[in-house]
C-alpha cells in the first residue's frame, strides 16, 4: 500500500501532466470572457475594475458583454448607452473570473516583461499577432494565451483536487484514472480550461467544497461540541442523534431537546439517576468492564442541521 509521500508525488506528476497537455491545446475562443483580462488589468493598475481604457481598442464583437453605469440612473448596455457620457464601462460578466485570476495575470505579465526581450521573434509561431502581443507584452492583444493559461492552471488544481479525493476511497491506480478520466473525459478539457469562463473557476471551486467536506477540515473547528456530562449509552445514542439531526446547536455545542431525558428513560426501561451511580463506579474499572456495561461513548456524527450551520459559519 503506497505511503502518503508516494501519493503526493503521483498527485505532484498528475497536476504537472494535465497541466502541460492543458496548456499547449489550442484555446476556445469567445468574446463571452473578452474582458476578463482588461478588468484584471484596470485593477492591477489603476484599483478599479472601469476598462475605459481598452474599449476603443476593443473589436466591435465583444461590446456586448460591456455595460455602461452612468452618474446618474441605472447601468445601460452598449447598445444603448449612446458612448457612455459621463459613466464608466464595466465588463458585464460576474466580477469573480477576474478577481480570482487576477494573480495569475499578474505574474504573467511579469513574465512577458522578462522574456519578451530574450525570446527571438522570428518564425511561423511569431508571425500569429496573439504570440507576438504577448511576447510584446500586450495583454490584452494577447488574451487568448492568458486565459488559456489562466484556466489550464484552474484546471489542472481542479484535477489534482478529483485526485486527492478519490484517493481517499480508491487505491493509488484506480484514482489516477477516475482523476485522468475527469481530465480529458469531460468538459473541463474542451471548455473549462480553454478560456476564462466562469465554468472553469466554478469547477474549481466545488472540487475544492467537495475535498474539504471529505476531509472534514472544518467540524473540528466549526462544528466542536463539547462531551455529554455523562457518557453515552448505545440507547442514548440515538437520541442524542435526533436531538443534532434536529438542529440543536447553540454556540457550538449539542444541546438535548427538553424531552431527551423522558424519551431515554421510556426507552429504556431504566432510572436515569441509577445510571448515574453506574458511571461514577466505572472510572474503577477497566476498559473491558466499562464496554460490557455499554458506557462507552459512541461518536455521535454530525447531522444535516449541523453540516448547515458549519456551512454558513465557514461563509
Amino acid at each position: 500500500m503506497p505511503g502518503p509521500q508516494a501519493r503526493n508525488l503521483t498527485g505532484l506528476w498528475l497536476f504537472l501532466g494535465v497541466l502541460f497537455i492543458y496548456s499547449i491545446c489550442p484555446p476556445f475562443i469567445s468574446y463571452d470572457s473578452y474582458w476578463s483580462v482588461p478588468t484584471a488589468l484596470s485593477i492591477i493598475r489603476h484599483g478599479s475594475t472601469a476598462v475605459d481604457e481598452f474599449v476603443p481598442s476593443a473589436p466591435v464583437d465583444s461590446h456586448y458583454g460591456l455595460e455602461c453605469v452612468p452618474a446618474v440612473g441605472p447601468p445601460l448596455l452598449y447598445k444603448w448607452a449612446n458612448g457612455c457620457p459621463g459613466g464608466h464601462w464595466y465588463n458585464l460578466y460576474p466580477i469573480g473570473v477576474p478577481v480570482l485570476a487576477l494573480p495569475l495575470i499578474f505574474l504573467l505579465k511579469i513574465k512577458a516583461a522578462f522574456w519578451g526581450p530574450l525570446v527571438p521573434k522570428t518564425g511561423s509561431l511569431f508571425g500569429q499577432t496573439v504570440v507576438a502581443a504577448f511576447f510584446s507584452g500586450d495583454l490584452v492583444a494577447g488574451h487568448s494565451l492568458v486565459e488559456l493559461w489562466c484556466a489550464s492552471t484552474f484546471g489542472a488544481i481542479a484535477v489534482w483536487l478529483q485526485y486527492r479525493i478519490a484517493s481517499r476511497f480508491l487505491p493509488r491506480r484506480q484514482a489516477v484514472w477516475l482523476a485522468l478520466l475527469f481530465a480529458f473525459g469531460t468538459s473541463e478539457w474542451s471548455v473549462a480550461s480553454r478560456n476564462l469562463f466562469p465554468q472553469g473557476l466554478t469547477v474549481l471551486l466545488l472540487s475544492a467544497a467537495l475535498y474539504l467536506a471529505r476531509a472534514w477540515l472544518w467540524f473540528p473547528v466549526f462544528c466542536r461540541h463539547d462531551p455529554p456530562a455523562h457518557p453515552v449509552s448505545d440507547s442514548r445514542h440515538s437520541v442524542l442523534a435526533d436531538d443534532a439531526r434536529a438542529g440543536a446547536n447553540h454556540g457550538g455545542r449539542i444541546v438535548p431537546s427538553a424531552g431527551g431525558m423522558g424519551s431515554l428513560r421510556a426507552r429504556t426501561g431504566r432510572d436515569f439517576p441509577r445510571r448515574q451511580s453506574m458511571e461514577r463506579s466505572a472510572g474503577e474499572r477497566g476498559p473491558g468492564q466499562v464496554a460490557r456495561l455499554g458506557l462507552e461513548r459512541p461518536a455521535v456524527p454530525p447531522g444535516p442541521a449541523m453540516i448547515s450551520a458549519s456551512y454558513n459559519r465557514v461563509l
